[in-house]
């Protein structure tokens, strides 16, 4: 089988690798591919010349070596003989349209041996296709449609794979593509082993064992037949892979710009080829860590900064950081916090003397010290229920000036003897009641980030298809409208599908880009929340006390990054003036993609310009919609005085709440996250007039 790696500029090279190859000469094959490597298609730039290519996202290689490549960006089909300069279009090349004879953003392609059919991926018209592989086949069979399909595969059976990134899941079918079942995924996005992460790239063994590019999930993924949950097999950023007969896996790791070799079973991969993806030299090798150690005088740091440093060569000895280190210690080591007994010293406690005593004890010690007098009568309490430790006061050096009070004024703990005199005009309370508050009111602090952020990360999720529906029935009624008048708007029709694509490309980035960053909160949130477990767990309240402001720290610059990182909206746009084609040719040359106006509300907008009580807002004579409740979160913003809210929502879903909540949860009243979220949930769910106070 030939493996083909594509470069950013277009560029192929090909790998000659069998099924019966061992990973020694596998291992060979690729060293010298990479010192020497040879282009087989394009490499001439981008373009939609014969002799160039625009993301070639797929490709598979018949047995006369001819190489099939889906051309994603030219929205075509290629087939390229070994040796020759230009490409022959084999399918598609009509622009993008979803016509029986155009495809659009084509990301993968098989060829079906037995009919000699081609098997396309059509992504953008969400289908597969089979086409001809003949002089006069002028155009293509859908053979499953309403699928976001990615990848394709085919086993010896003639079964067809098809990976859904939307549905996060594979699908088996006929070559017809009749009868589909589930062989993967299909329970959600999601980081288990029974689920996917928006899966590309299959490979089908001769035990018809499905391997799977798990994308987001950076890692490969391997469901055995009849299987209900897969196996990680491999780790990356995976971008195409193949398995050989011994079941070790190769894969293209895009993100690191390298090919790496997962032997069966094995937990590490081995590099056999990297490469920087911005230089255009055929003949270099880049390994990015012993770049980042060239970098830094050859010393490797610990990317979470705690302490650890090793040297470049030695990259296996950097451990894991120290959060993690500690909550992995808690869960395999549950009972390492249990005390030794405060009288041997050698035994661990079993009891707490909650009586004179106050110390930890094992069996033996306390029956030995309790057989006698008084110290019958002391009650005796398990281990696991002794109190927190309270450190002593420091401004005293009695014993017994423990900390008893949390000072709100000074923001310290004082002992009782410093509440009566140093401290007696501040407002205080118990310690303990305070810690307990404390911990209560950092858990619904991350709980609140968590919501704010898991609706954000549903929302774009939700954009994403709204985005490519819109695209595509823009493009149906371009398609339509121009049928009649061909020879008349060719070249008008030929702009605005330009114009209706880099629409498209432009807002999937913006999703893309504002989903990064919802992903980057998201791991910052998982890292507090593991500390937050450690510290709460460990039951020492110096730790906890020392952990507030860090804590505090971390939900104020949150929450001001998340009043930054306004839920995504955007802007739809139309296609202004195609229904006058029909009688008016004039007007053809006046279609254009435009964005439709913003949002006003000017009885809104005085309502609220002139409310002289800025402390209420009463909005309840006014029908909002969601446009509107963007409006009055922007309000909100900038009135921080604001305690008093009434509105009627009758027209409000759920999008049109979240901005009122991420707007009052911010807000610097008494409301609080879960007052917010709760605010929200009912603005969704009940249609009658709100009053809200804080």
């Amino acid at each position: 089988m030939r493996i083909s790696v594509r470069s950013f500029d277009g560029k192929e090279t090909s790998l000659d690798v069998q099924p019966n190859d061992t990973i020694q000469s596998v291992k060979k094959q690729i060293q010298s591919a990479a010192q020497n490597s040879n282009t087989v298609a394009g490499g001439y730039g981008q373009g939609t010349a014969n002799d160039e290519l625009c993301f070639p996202y797929g490709l598979v290689v018949d047995d006369d070596q001819s190489i099939v490549i889906a051309d994603w960006g030219n929205h075509r089909i290629l087939q390229w003989k070994i040796g020759e300069i230009n490409g022959r279009v084999i399918a598609g090349g009509r622009g993008q349209g979803n016509a029986l004879n155009q495809l659009n953003c084509p990301t993968d392609v098989l060829i079906d041996k037995e009919t000699n059919n081609l098997i396309i991926c059509d992504r953008g018209n969400r289908r597969v296709v089979q086409w001809a592989r003949s002089d006069d086949a002028a155009e293509g069979e859908t053979i499953i449609d309403n699928v976001a399909c990615w990848g394709l595969a085919i086993d010896n059976q003639r079964n067809l794979y098809v990976s859904d990134t939307e549905k996060h899941q594979v699908q088996q079918y006929r070559i017809d593509g009749k009868n589909g079942k589930l062989v993967a995924g299909g329970k959600g996005r999601g980081v288990g082993l029974d689920q996917l992460n928006c899966p590309t790239h299959l490979f089908v063994d001769k035990q018809q064992n499905v391997y799977v590019a798990d994308v987001w999930n950076h890692r490969v993924m391997q469901w055995l037949k009849e299987a209900s949950t897969g196996t990680v097999v491999a780790k990356g950023f995976p971008r195409g892979l193949f398995v050989d007969s011994s079941e070790n896996i190769y894969v293209a790791d895009y993100g690191n710009h390298q090919l790496v070799c997962w032997p069966k079973g094995a937990a590490e991969g081995t590099v056999f080829a990297a490469g920087d993806g911005d230089k255009d030299d055929t003949n270099q090798t880049y390994y990015p860590w012993d770049q980042m150690a060239s970098d830094n005088h050859g010393v490797l740091e610990c990317p979470k900064r705690d302490g650890i440093k090793v040297e470049g060569n030695n990259i296996g000895a950097l451990p894991l950081n120290e959060t993690v280190r500690n909550l992995i210690q808690l869960f395999e080591n549950p009972n390492t916090t249990t005390p030794l007994c405060d009288r041997c010293e050698t035994n661990e406690a079993e009891h707490w003397c909650d009586s004179d005593c106050k110390h930890c004890f094992c069996s033996k010690c306390w029956d030995t010290i309790h057989e006698l007098g008084q110290y019958r009568t002391h009650t005796k309490l398990p281990v696991k229920e002794k109190p927190l430790n309270v450190p002593r006061c420091g401004e005293h050096k009695d014993e017994d000036q423990s900390l008893k009070y949390w000072c709100e004024n000074c923001s310290k703990e004082i002992c009782g003897d410093c509440q009566k005199l140093t401290h007696k005009d501040h407002k205080f309370e118990l310690i303990t009641g305070y810690a307990k508050s404390l911990e209560e009111k950092t858990g619904n602090n991350l709980q609140g980030v968590q919501s704010c952020l898991t609706y954000r990360s549903n929302r774009v999720d939700q954009m994403v298809a709204e985005v490519e529906e819109e695209s595509q029935t823009n493009q149906s009624k371009v398609t339509k409208a121009m049928t009649c008048l061909r020879q008349l708007i060719d070249e008008q029709e030929r702009k605005l599908l330009e114009s209706l694509r880099k629409n498209e490309l432009d807002d999937k980035k913006r999703i893309e880009d504002y989903k990064q960053l919802l992903q980057g909160e998201q791991q910052g949130l998982i890292e507090q929340i593991l500390k937050f477990v450690v510290v709460c767990h460990d039951k020492n309240l110096r730790k906890l006390l020392d952990t507030k402001q860090p804590f505090n720290d971390y939900i104020n610059r949150t929450n001001t990054r998340l009043i930054e990182l306004k839920p995504l909206s955007r802007i739809k746009q139309h296609l202004h003036g195609l229904d006058a084609l029909t009688d008016l040719e004039n007007q053809i040359r006046n279609i254009t993609l435009q964005e439709i106006p913003k949002h006003q509300n000017e009885e809104l907008r005085q309502r609220m310009a002139n409310t002289t009580d800025r402390s209420t807002l009463n909005l309840s004579s006014i029908q909002l919609t969601n446009l509107d409740m963007e409006l009055v979160a922007k309000e909100l913003e900038i009135n921080r005085a604001l305690t008093k809210l009434q509105m009627f929502t009758n027209q409000i879903s759920d999008i049109g709440a979240q901005y009122l909540a991420d707007a009052l949860r911010t807000n610097t009243n008494q409301i609080g996250d879960t007052g917010a979220q709760q605010l929200a949930e009912a603005l969704k769910t009940n249609p009658v007039s709100h009053s809200f106070q804080a």
